[in-house]
């Protein structure tokens, strides 16, 4: 849920999120900035960081893929999450469309308040930074 990527970061560097080539380009671009000089983080570092991103959410809502640390903070396994709709995991159903529409309008999100739904019922307090990826089309692909 929480992203610790500079504003200045482009996500896919011009080219398909979901591509090896555009994934490899954005990496060496961010290692490039000064940013990440200044945390001292590898290439490697970096390329874990975003193989390990907390979920994909397609512009509907659906999630599209979660790892393993939101799964568990979560206490979901990935059968009863993936799939399913990020809303129905929102304490505030309000919030989660303004994050979704504010994303599908391009906007770049940063330490947004919300409350997410344990499995046990009990609410998560979260902040989210999330931006979205667009196909090569200019079609939301996922966040």
């Amino acid at each position: 849920m929480v992203s610790l990527l500079p504003s200045s970061f482009a996500p896919n560097g011009g080219l398909p999120c979901d591509s090896p080539a555009g994934r490899q380009r954005s990496l060496g671009e961010m290692h490039e900035k000064a940013q990440f000089q200044e945390l001292g983080w590898s290439p490697a570092k970096l390329f874990d960081f975003i193989e390990n991103a907390s979920n994909w959410v397609a512009q509907d809502g659906t999630i599209l893929w979660a790892n393993a640390d939101e799964l568990s903070t979560l206490g979901y396994t990935a059968d009863e999450y993936i799939g399913k709709s990020i809303v129905d995991f929102h304490a505030d159903t309000h919030i989660v469309h303004e994050i979704l529409r504010r994303l599908t309008a391009g906007e770049i999100l940063r330490d947004i308040p919300a409350q997410m739904i344990h499995k046990d019922g009990s609410i998560i307090r979260v902040r989210i930074d999330s931006s979205a990826c667009f196909d090569e089309t200019g079609e939301f692909s996922h966040t």
